[in-house]
């Protein structure tokens, strides 16, 4: 295995401002939502506004070698840049589609057209055998609404890839 994408639970909405691939392979992105506010500040509530807020895209997959990410926008591509810069990951132009390779496991973020609703990625080392009894609350891949999880002292978490809990914990 080079690379494994995980797949999208049914019902789940699917990000489309972009189709992409990983290796040739067809890559579903979750959507998640985001702060549209360019820097960090203390907000009195919970929960920031909605209209505060933006939707990106969530790319979830386990790799073992450097892989390639293929982005098509709907729009023309003008720039494009894969965070963290430090990493020195190359992008290369072409009409509405970005490529780069990822080189190792790591949390990358791609940005297309400025810093307003990017790709997040989230590209593993594959994980070996995990214990779901080692954990209090273990998730494993599917849908789970957990509403506010409040844990006590000496209690873990575990979210396996492919799951998505809707709560705070």
């Amino acid at each position: 295995m080079k690379a494994f994408v995980y797949p999208v639970p049914a019902g789940e909405p699917v990000f489309d401002l972009y189709t992409v691939t990983v290796d040739g392979q067809e890559a579903p992105l979750y959507t998640a939502r985001v702060s549209a506010i360019p820097f960090n500040r203390p907000w009195p509530g919970y929960q920031r506004p909605l209209d505060q807020t933006e939707l990106a895209a969530v790319l979830s997959l386990d790799m073992t070698k450097p892989v390639e990410v293929v982005i098509h926008a709907k729009e023309a591509v003008r720039e494009a840049v894969v965070r963290p810069v430090s990493r020195q990951v190359a992008t290369v132009i072409e009409g509405n589609t970005v490529r780069f390779t990822i080189p190792r496991p790591g949390q990358y973020s791609a940005e297309v057209n400025g810093r307003h609703h990017n790709l997040h990625i989230f590209a593993n080392a594959p994980e070996t055998a995990v214990n779901p009894a080692a954990f209090t609350y273990y998730f494993a891949p599917g849908v789970h609404e957990v509403g506010d999880l409040v844990l006590g002292s000496g209690e873990s978490v575990y979210i396996a890839a492919g799951a998505v809990v809707h709560g705070g914990i």
